[in-house]
């Protein structure tokens, strides 16, 4: 599936939400918002993942990511890959490994076509993705 046989209508709609729901969470508790000056005002490069590279699986046009709320996991979409990548992430140092990854159409896997948007609920039982290809919201559940 290539990202620019998508219906124009739904990139449009899809994208203004996107970003909305990402400019909320930058803003909210961000240090630079708030006049910053703290120590996370500082970026460093750390290292990267690569679709295919490494066993890393699930990241072709990797579009949105979502952080768990307890820290242990990061969730990307993978447009053209119709999937989710799992990442666990080590709380204390934030170091990323990669973990394992849900396609649409393998295992049970539904609703992943077109993999564009990921959430975490607050309660952090659940995880949500919308497909724009299938007109769907794919739920996962956190144990």
């Amino acid at each position: 599936m290539k990202i620019n046989s998508l219906n124009p209508a739904k990139l449009l709609t899809v994208s203004a939400l996107f970003f909305v729901i990402a400019l909320s969470q930058i803003l909210i508790g961000c240090p630079l918002a708030s006049g910053g000056n703290t120590p996370t005002d500082t970026l460093t490069y750390l290292t990267v993942f690569k679709d295919g590279s490494g066993g890393v699986d699930g990241l072709a046009t990797a579009w949105s990511v979502a952080v768990s709320q307890d820290g242990k996991n990061v969730y990307v979409t993978g447009v053209e890959d119709d999937a989710l990548a799992v990442f666990n992430r080590d709380t204390n140092t934030g170091e990323l490994t990669y973990s394992t990854v849900f396609k649409n159409g393998i295992g049970g896997v539904d609703g992943l076509a077109a993999a564009w948007s990921v959430a975490v609920s607050q309660d952090g039982k659940n995880v949500y993705v919308t497909g724009v290809e299938d007109d769907a919201l794919a739920v996962f559940n956190r144990d």
